[in-house]
């Protein structure tokens, strides 16, 4: 019998090896016929070149502790993070730790270590590399959602309050005041960190709730106080007081991020 004929290019011998060697050259030549004339590359050329400046000038710009900051690796930048919320909770456990934590000190601990860790992620995502892709705006809120979940029931899941009144209210703003302090070097450097030009208007929020969601965890080891109303207006408050001022402090300071949320609500 005979065999069937192979498959070739039309007017060309029926050699396979030959066939596709001139199907292969025929769309090369389409591909040529399709590429952008002299003058198109050239145009291309000097819009990469005039970006290239633009860059190179905004690199030049950044001077000072700034500058050095921004120009850490995304680990460098976790790294010093971590140490920056160790120093504070070490400052609190060594010189003022609540008067029952030898009672409590597991307890405490393990609710002031779930506290932290869930500060970190949030600082992870904030601090995420400029080469990788942008995450989705429902995953942000998500790990922003977990994170405020977390914190709000550790402080709901406390007795009841039994009065309010002036010692209610000093003792809440105490509270509010050594986690702020204990809260913002944290946060000023993962907002010195970002840069300008890369501003999204989640990142101050989240940068924010972090460092509330941390101070709380803090105060777990200095406050001694176990009401529910406390924990909620002197320890949870911190999550939406510090990321609203982040994000307030954002958008006064960088007017990118300001121009960018003000061109997405038009």
């Amino acid at each position: 019998m005979s065999r069937d004929p192979k498959p070739h290019v039309e007017g060309v011998p029926h050699d396979e090896p030959l066939s596709r060697a001139l199907e292969a050259a025929r769309q090369a030549a389409g591909v040529l016929e399709h590429a952008e004339p002299l003058h198109d590359a050239e145009r291309t050329s000097a819009r990469l070149a005039a970006l290239r400046e633009r860059v190179d000038q905004a690199i030049l710009a950044e001077t000072g502790t700034v500058a050095a900051l921004r120009a850490l690796s995304v680990r460098a930048q976790l790294v010093v993070s971590v140490l920056v919320m160790g120093v504070a909770t070490a400052v609190v456990f060594l010189f003022l730790p609540r008067a029952d934590l030898a009672r409590n000190r597991l307890l405490a601990i393990a609710v002031s270590a779930a506290l932290a860790t869930m500060s970190f992620v949030l600082v992870v995502r904030c601090c995420r590399p400029l080469h990788q892709p942008e995450l989705r705006r429902s995953t942000s809120a998500s790990l922003l959602f977990a994170g405020v979940m977390l914190a709000a029931a550790i402080a709901l899941v406390r007795r009841s309050e039994p009065s309010f009144g002036g010692a209610f209210a000093s003792e809440c703003a105490s509270c509010i005041g050594l986690g702020a302090a204990l809260a913002l070097p944290g946060l000023l450097f993962v907002l010195a960190t970002r840069r300008h030009a890369h501003a999204e208007w989640t990142v101050p929020l989240i940068a924010g709730a972090a460092a509330g969601i941390f101070a709380q965890g803090v105060l777990e080891l200095h406050c001694p106080l176990g009401g529910r109303a406390h924990h909620t207006l002197g320890h949870f408050a911190l999550v939406p007081l510090l990321a609203v001022v982040a994000y307030a402090a954002a958008m006064r300071f960088n007017p990118k991020l300001r121009s960018k949320v003000e061109s997405r609500e038009k």
